[in-house]
């Protein structure tokens, strides 16, 4: 009797959390993955036009690291758990050695966005800041943000998050790049705009490529 017991009130305590109305509506919801399919085969095909369009770009340039620089294949990678949502990546081109970042990364996240991203750090990083600091009216407004999280792997915008290259926030740009161990530098393209919607990509990460190049450029 003891021993039933004991079993019964295990059972109590492992059953599973039902499913409430929205997660059971949600079960039966396919359409979803199939329009996620379709979109993730339009943005993986998207990128890999881009790529191919700045290895164009990029022939005949001279790097601050193009004796290791990748300017010929690139790569182009997809998950589903970004912060629990799906993504697709390309670099083009692209450097990881070690501590050391070299690469312009193009970023689809689900529900998010699109960002274009100059991702830098190792030896050069000093040049780097030099450059931006020195050629800061040539940056500015051109829709740029510095990323000032803790590292160059998030994706996000705002507060604590980013600040923005204008010509009010000068003296802030310069104090993070003081503090940061990377440089980030996004270009943000909500959902929402004609770029996205109207799948104008491939111009607009080679536009920001051209805004961004210099930095890296021997």
């Amino acid at each position: 009797m003891f021993y039933t017991a004991m079993i019964d009130d295990t059972a109590e305590q492992i059953m599973a959390p039902y499913f409430n109305a929205k997660e059971s509506a949600a079960t039966r919801n396919t359409e979803i993955f199939q329009t996620k399919a379709a979109v993730l085969k339009k943005i993986w095909t998207t990128f890999d036009e881009l790529r191919d369009a700045l290895k164009k770009k990029l022939d005949g340039q001279n790097f601050l690291v193009s004796e290791r620089l990748d300017t010929a294949k690139g790569q182009i990678a997809k998950g589903d758990n970004h912060r629990s949502l799906p993504f697709v990546f390309m670099d083009m081109p692209q450097l990881f050695l070690g501590e050391e970042f070299c690469t312009y990364r193009s970023f689809f996240w689900w529900g998010n966005g699109l960002v274009f991203a100059l991702i830098l750090s190792g030896p050069h990083l000093g040049e780097y800041r030099s450059r931006l600091l020195r050629d800061y009216a040539y940056y500015r407004n051109k829709h740029l943000h510095l990323a000032v999280s803790r590292t160059p792997w998030e994706w996000e915008r705002g507060a604590g998050k980013t600040i923005a290259l204008t010509t009010a926030n000068r003296s802030r740009i310069r104090a993070a790049l003081g503090r940061l161990a990377f440089i980030k530098l996004e270009r943000f393209i909500p959902l929402t705009d004609p770029v996205f919607r109207q799948n104008r990509i491939i111009a607009a990460g080679l536009e920001t490529f051209d805004h961004l190049k210099p930095l890296i450029l021997r």
